[in-house]
């Protein structure tokens, strides 16, 4: 059975991704800064014992290790590694930007996928299917911003960082067998997204799901789109 690991997995596409997960017996490390607040994950877990929550703030490294060592005494291995914990402190313009919110941002959404990666990768490594998956989204595509300016300047920077990141380690643990994607999720119904966005997180967990399931290392530096289709960097 596919052993899981979720960043972020106390709300939006994480907290859809487990609920999914769950029904199909996968063992499912789900992430998150306050366990103790996070009734849902608490809920699920008590009634399921696939699921296991963990605390884990992506952006402290001392919090990332010490998950790390948590999970390495419970399994072997780790099958798929889900960077899905964000954030977006939206900027109106230049003048709105400060480097506090820029630093917290690139933290969490740069530095938090890095960290996981390297305190994870030994477990992945024992994989027979190892997958790593970065949550990203279309804002993090230059291509995508040529004609309009959308977003914020921290989010959209953040995220095309981490997609430069993604690449590098593509091509570093390619030799271990490890497929290493982006994956923009779609537009979601979600704190992040607003109201008006055309996906419920339902949706995009199942369609990203599907995706990850399929993944080979054929695939390994590619930045997908939640439907399979090749978005462009």
């Amino acid at each position: 059975m596919t052993t899981f690991l979720i960043t972020g997995a106390n709300r939006g596409l994480g907290w859809a991704m487990v609920q999914q997960l769950v029904q199909t017996g996968a063992t499912v490390y789900a992430g998150c800064r306050s366990p103790k607040n996070s009734f849902n994950l608490q809920g699920l877990a008590a009634k399921n014992s696939n699921i296991k929550v963990i605390q884990l703030d992506v952006s402290d490294e001392n919090s990332v290790l010490e998950a790390a060592k948590r999970v390495s005494t419970e399994t072997d291995t780790i099958d798929v590694l889900i960077n899905n914990a964000g954030i977006k402190l939206d900027e109106k313009d230049l003048q709105d930007i400060s480097a506090d919110r820029v630093q917290k941002t690139m933290n969490v959404n740069v530095v938090g996928p890095l960290l996981m990666a390297k305190h994870f990768v030994g477990l992945l490594k024992k994989s027979d299917h190892p997958r790593l998956v970065n949550i990203s989204g279309r804002l993090a595509s230059v291509l995508m911003l040529e004609d309009k300016t959308w977003g914020s300047y921290s989010y959209n920077a953040s995220k095309a960082a981490m997609n430069v990141t993604t690449r590098m380690m593509a091509h570093e643990l390619k030799a271990d067998g490890i497929c290493v994607v982006a994956v923009h999720p779609g537009w979601m119904q979600t704190d992040m997204g607003g109201a008006s966005a055309d996906l419920e997180p339902s949706e995009s967990a199942k369609s990203v799901l599907g995706l990850i399931a399929n993944l080979t290392l054929a695939d390994t530096n590619k930045f997908l789109a939640y439907n399979g289709e090749d978005h462009p960097w």
